[in-house]
């Protein structure tokens, strides 16, 4: 499957979701073996060594897709249905998504 095709896939995917599925994501995070460099001058041939692909899986509750970035978050606080509050919001780049699973819904408070 090219890059297109995952790419057309997860946005259809994304299309059906409502606000508050239950989903999980796999993707793909950027990652250096050495972390404790940060922003320091090197040789631009030992900038790229250690650069790596992190695999992830992340499930929580999605929100909204926005700027082609999956919005989702870790913790609904649903006392108040009309206000309801969020906790652990994170941010996936389409780019990075390789798969969505929509996750069976429970009823809240069980």
């Amino acid at each position: 499957m090219t890059t297109n095709q995952i790419l057309t896939r997860i946005r259809s995917q994304i299309k059906k979701l409502s606000k508050d599925d239950r989903i999980e994501v796999y993707w793909v995070d950027a990652g250096d073996l050495d972390s404790s460099e940060g922003f320091t001058w090197m040789d631009q041939k030992d900038a790229v060594k250690g650069i790596r692909s992190i695999p992830v899986r992340t499930i929580g509750y999605f929100l909204t897709f926005r700027a082609s970035t999956l919005v989702l978050c870790h913790n609904i606080e649903f006392s108040d249905k009309k206000a309801k509050s969020v906790a652990n919001r994170g941010v996936i780049p389409l780019g990075c998504i390789t798969r969505i699973i929509k996750l069976k819904s429970q009823k809240e408070g069980k």
